[in-house]
């Protein structure tokens, strides 16, 4: 994820590409971001839970909390500069019309998938609380970005 941003940082040093393509770039990468963390947060969350023992996980919880801010970092950088962009122009002038729709509808489709997605922790006997609040957290981040992504690249294309 650190060698896609750093040539994305390198991509926008062209001179030649123009902002809206600069923006629309941006956005993809933000949103593919999103879908990486999301999916390493949960394939983690799901590897401790099934595979490492359970009185392990319930002791030493907190040494797992770094490998989460891990996963999280390129997300949050790629975030963090999208804002320092955008921080530029006035806040109505951030997304066009057609992101700001398909942000909205990646927003009730995350909203409707999150809870079900929730519910397939309770399959899991989980030995810390810690443990939902990062699954959560990853599952939120790859349903929106992954909603986002397709509404705003795929089903276009389709």
């Amino acid at each position: 994820m650190f060698v896609l941003l750093l040539k994305t940082f390198k991509l926008l040093a062209l001179e030649d590409i123009t902002v809206i393509n600069i923006d629309e770039t941006i956005f993809t990468i933000a949103q593919f971001m999103g879908i990486f963390a999301g999916l390493m947060g949960i394939l983690f969350t799901l590897h401790m839970l099934l595979f490492i023992r359970k009185d392990i996980l319930s002791e030493k919880f907190w040494v797992l909390i770094p490998f989460y801010i891990m996963f999280l970092i390129p997300y949050a950088l790629a975030g963090l500069y999208w804002l320092s962009l955008k921080l530029r122009q006035r806040i109505k002038d951030w997304y066009d019309e057609k992101q700001l729709q398909d942000m909205l509808k990646s927003s009730f489709v995350t909203l409707l998938l999150s809870v079900p997605g929730l519910a397939l922790m309770l399959m899991f006997p989980i030995p810390h609380s810690i443990f939902w609040i990062f699954y959560y957290i990853s599952m939120i981040m790859l349903l929106f970005s992954g909603s986002t992504l397709y509404y705003f690249k795929i089903k276009d294309m389709i």
